[in-house]
Order: C-alpha cells, then sequence, then structure tokens
C-alpha cells in the first residue's frame, strides 16, 4: 500500500476539500454570515475559515453581500452567503 491509501494519513488536498464542503454547509446554514462568524461554527481559525470562503468566491458558489450591519468597534465584517446564481445540483435516490 502506498501513502495515499485510505487506512493513510489525510493528504493536505482532501484536507482542504473536506474544509471547503465543511465552510460552504456552514454558509448554508447560517445564511448571511461573516468569515469570523464562519470560522466559529465550523472550529477553524480566522485566516483558514477567511482563505476557504476566498476560494469558493471565486469558484462562484458564495457572494459577497456588502459589511454588515452591526455596530461593533473596528473594520466592518463583509456578510457572505450561498450564490444564487452560482452552480446548482439535485440528487435523486430513485428505489
Amino acid at each position: 500500500m502506498n501513502a495515499s491509501s485510505a487506512e493513510g494519513p489525510a493528504s493536505q488536498q482532501s484536507m482542504r476539500r473536506a474544509n471547503l464542503a465543511l465552510v460552504l454547509g456552514a454558509v448554508s446554514r447560517l445564511d448571511a454570515t461573516s468569515r469570523a462568524q464562519v470560522a466559529e461554527a465550523t472550529g477553524l481559525t480566522r485566516a483558514a475559515a477567511g482563505s476557504l470562503v476566498n476560494e469558493l468566491l471565486e469558484a462562484g458558489l458564495l457572494r459577497e453581500r456588502g459589511a454588515a450591519l452591526e455596530a461593533r468597534v473596528g473594520r466592518p465584517s463583509t456578510v457572505v452567503s450561498l450564490n444564487d446564481r452560482g452552480p446548482a445540483g439535485l440528487g435523486l435516490d430513485v428505489g
């Protein structure tokens, strides 16, 4: 068996794919949310969550909706959500 077998450690690429799915699921559940809220919901660092959100934005799966309307000190958060004009999928179980 080689290092890429199912029994070996996860590769960096497979971990990134899993984390992309985790972030996409969090944004789906939270609807309009900030990168910081995605980090909190997923347990990822803010830097990792931000990087993954940016990758999903570039892929067209997410879209930025502008600044959050929260009254906080510092730079306002940018709200992201699923891109309603992005790719879509449909799954069926025909039994």
